[in-house]
């Protein structure tokens, strides 16, 4: 008999979104490493920029519009996190408490943790890690976290091949060390597939920040070799503004020609 089709669909907080421009993400980490390790030192101390660097500069300067919308597989791996959080918590015994739409930060970069083990005690889309504990706009949100937990919720071909993966081979080990560089308090990261249908629905894969040092000195890098670019760049913009900076105001002239 054949089954109905399921369209996921989800919404994201656009304040998050908007805050997640503010920072280095684990997402954009990882695809600078491979232009990063091929920029040859000598452009770098002669004050050359790496394009790549400049882009994603671009990209988070700029005031394009955030997309708060997703769908199918994007929309569907947001909808699973809490019922993966609450299977976490029920397989090991620990707790571990779902966050949604929340950044944490700390300095140039931040993480969205998907599960901590201490509870969000604010709606606050933007939290900054302190000495003590996570902060919000008006004070301490809650104590610092020792354990994170990262859900991936493949469809079933993917999600069989990644449980396979060699455990220091998996594409997802730099959301670790940015949670890591992020949390000093942090302990232990837990990485958790999670398919359902699958066969074999849950598998669980636990890292020390020992465990992913050389990784996280890697984040340290390329955090320095971004700011460096933010300077450069910086000096860069003052040189020629543009009076159309609102595309907005650009798109609305031309529909209104088109139109007329």
């Amino acid at each position: 008999m054949a089954t109905s089709r399921m369209d996921w669909y989800h919404e994201v907080d656009e304040g998050w979104l908007i805050a997640r421009k503010g920072v280095l993400t684990a997402t954009e980490i990882s695809k600078l490493v491979s232009p990063y390790k091929r920029f040859p030192k000598k452009r770098v101390e002669a004050g050359e920029v790496n394009p790549a660097f400049a882009a994603l500069w671009g990209e988070k300067t700029s005031d394009w519009p955030v997309d708060v919308t997703s769908y199918g597989a994007a929309a569907r791996g947001h909808v699973m996190e809490p019922y993966a959080v609450d299977e976490y918590s029920r397989i090991t015994g620990l707790d571990m408490f779902h966050w949604d739409d929340c950044l944490l930060c700390n300095g140039a970069i931040g993480f969205s943790p998907d599960g901590l083990d201490v509870h969000p005690t604010c709606t606050d889309v933007n939290l900054t890690v302190g000495t003590d504990g996570l902060y919000a706009e008006d004070g301490l949100a809650c104590e610092l976290p020792t354990r994170m937990l990262e859900v991936k919720s493949f469809e079933p071909a993917s999600h069989m091949k990644a449980i396979v993966t060699p455990k220091y081979e998996r594409d997802q080990l730099m959301q670790l060390a940015v949670a890591f560089h992020v949390l000093p308090s942090l302990d232990e990261a837990t990485l958790m597939f999670f398919c359902p249908p699958a066969r074999i629905p849950i598998f669980l894969e636990t890292y020390t920040r020992d465990s992913l040092s050389a990784m996280i000195d890697l984040v340290d890098e390329i955090v320095v070799e971004y700011n460096r670019t933010n300077v450069a760049m910086m000096k860069m913009a003052t040189c020629m503004p543009s009076t159309k900076a609102n595309e907005m105001e650009i798109w609305r002239e031309h529909m209104d020609t088109r139109l007329a």
